[in-house]
């Protein structure tokens, strides 16, 4: 597996990370291993996941499970412990909503890291792909 611990983000990694800090999870799997998890009802999105996973991490495609839930999202799934490890260990967790008790996740985006990898464009693409967009128009 490919050493992600540089403070380089290539394209592939930044779209990634914002998949990842706006609708998908990395979580603990029975203490042993992590879950990487993205559902949403793009398709194109869907398959961003599944190459960025395959192109940072150097797995098969194979290990990407892909399904149609019940109710029409598309999801991906990773199980691996040493990609959890990795991304958990670099970035910390990407939870963003707050907990049952009301406190926030301590969620910090790599945002020194990618500027510094002139990464942000697609960092901020593909989240706003993910979460929405911006609106221009002018203000009256």
């Amino acid at each position: 597996m490919p050493d992600i611990s540089s403070k380089k983000i290539s394209k592939n990694l930044a779209s990634l990370l914002a998949i990842l800090f706006t609708d998908a999870c990395v979580s603990p799997k029975k203490k042993q291993s992590w879950r990487i998890y993205f559902v949403n009802s793009s398709e194109t999105l869907i398959q961003l996941f599944q190459d960025c996973m395959v192109r940072v991490f150097g797995i098969d495609k194979e290990r990407v499970r892909m399904s149609i839930s019940h109710d029409g999202f598309y999801r991906a799934v990773v199980n691996s412990k040493e990609i959890g490890n990795s991304l958990v260990g670099r970035f910390g967790t990407f939870r963003t909503l707050k907990y049952e008790n009301g406190e926030l996740p301590n969620a910090k985006l790599p945002i020194d890291q990618l500027i510094a990898s002139n990464a942000v464009h697609e960092f901020l693409k593909v989240a706003f792909s993910c979460d929405g967009g911006l609106c221009f128009y002018p203000a009256y």
